[in-house]
């Protein structure tokens, strides 16, 4: 370092600058009042926004349906050419059209955003367990389709 930079430093710290004593700009403020319309509102205890029930995705008048109409097909024969009724792919399995999706029905979201690499139905239909790159199962309900449960693996 040169004699000259030490110099210059030395003599901008030795002059004296007036400074303003400190004020706050920031005055205590009380709340504004709530709207009419929150008071009665009933808020869950995570986030601050209004409690909404969640749709629910009823599937069953679609089994009984398949039920129903399972009893009169004898075999591929007496399927329907244009399949105008709602029922599980596994009623469908041999008609690869079903499998195009042509409504955007709900985006569900974990806490933690990532991708999803697996996903599977349980047994009974009920429940859908999911893989995600954080390494977590997710349990989610079949007809809400919130999470139930989370695992770390």
């Amino acid at each position: 370092m040169s004699n000259t930079y030490r110099n210059a430093n030395n003599i901008q710290a030795n002059k004296t600058t007036f400074v303003k004593p400190q004020t706050s700009f920031y005055t205590f403020q009380p709340r504004p009042p709530v709207p009419i319309a929150f008071q009665n509102a009933e808020f869950d205890g995570k986030r601050l926004r209004k409690a909404v029930a969640r749709k629910t995705v009823d599937y069953n008048s679609s089994i009984v349906k398949m039920l129903e109409s399972r009893i009169w097909q004898r075999d591929s024969r007496d399927y329907r050419a244009i399949q105008p009724d709602i029922v599980p792919p596994m009623y469908m399995q041999n008609n690869a059209a079903n499998c195009i999706t042509t409504k955007f029905v709900r985006t569900s979201t974990n806490k933690m955003r990532c991708p999803i690499f697996c996903v599977l139905w349980t047994p009974e239909g009920r429940r859908l367990i999911t893989g995600s790159s954080s390494g977590e199962f997710t349990l989610w309900n079949g007809l809400t389709f919130n999470f139930e449960t989370i695992l770390q693996v």
